[in-house]
């Protein structure tokens, strides 16, 4: 919402008071829109559902690391050792994915 706000203000010419109403991203008019069906809206709870059983899954998963860390990473060293493996992999699958993409986009 404050992205929102931020962008409309800036968009608007600096005109406080304002507000086009048309959001981050911007479709076009559609002016013979009815509505949802309910069976169309059936899809938006499922991803719903979905989402919410995705970030429980990612919240037990934080709460399992943070036990290991808590356990085994106890020391200054190990720390220092956590944080560059991290950092590694990270900037290892950074700079992989991009190049992989580059690599397969030639062969087409």
């Amino acid at each position: 919402m404050i992205t929102q706000l931020t962008l409309n203000i800036l968009y608007s010419g600096f005109t406080l008071g304002t507000d086009r109403g048309n959001g981050l991203f911007a479709f076009g008019l559609f002016d013979d829109f009815g509505g949802y069906k309910t069976y169309e809206l059936l899809i938006f709870v499922l991803i719903g559902m979905g989402g919410g059983l995705l970030g429980a899954l990612l919240n037990e998963h934080n709460r399992q690391a943070a036990l290991f860390r808590k356990e085994y990473v106890n020391t200054n060293m190990k720390r220092f050792i956590e944080l560059l493996l991290i950092t590694s992999v990270i900037t290892f699958i950074s700079f992989l994915f991009p190049l992989v993409e580059h690599l397969h986009c030639q062969a087409h």
